[in-house]
């Protein structure tokens, strides 16, 4: 899972740092109400809230999965014969937990406290 933010100048996804579980989190522990971000594609900077953050799916844990999953299966073909079927199911299994921490990410919204 990584954490993104759409630039306001150029309409484009950027990604910052950080792994938090949900935003009550990753509020809590930088103690501010918005993150510092640049946009990797247009350089400008600007400050997001914490409501303006959302989750995407890593595409890197998805191939990393695919490749170990290629890796098994050849294994397992030349010793168990059937037993490879198993391992099939791996970049499935990898999707769909990248899916669930996506969800439970984005489910929580923080209200903005407009003074």
């Amino acid at each position: 899972m990584r954490l993104a933010f759409t630039c306001r100048k150029s309409y484009k996804q950027s990604f910052i740092d950080g792994h938090y579980a949900n935003r009550l989190i990753a509020k809590s522990e930088l103690k501010r109400e918005e993150v510092g971000t640049t946009c990797a594609h247009c350089d400008h900077q600007e400050k997001k809230h914490h409501k303006d953050i959302y989750a995407v799916a890593d595409w890197r844990i998805l191939l990393a999965g695919g490749v170990l999953e290629l890796v098994l299966t050849g294994v397992l073909i030349y010793y168990l014969g059937l037993m490879w079927a198993l391992t099939f199911s791996l970049p499935i299994l990898v999707w769909k937990q990248q899916n669930e921490k996506v969800h439970q990410f984005n489910l929580n919204r923080i209200e903005r406290h407009v003074r």
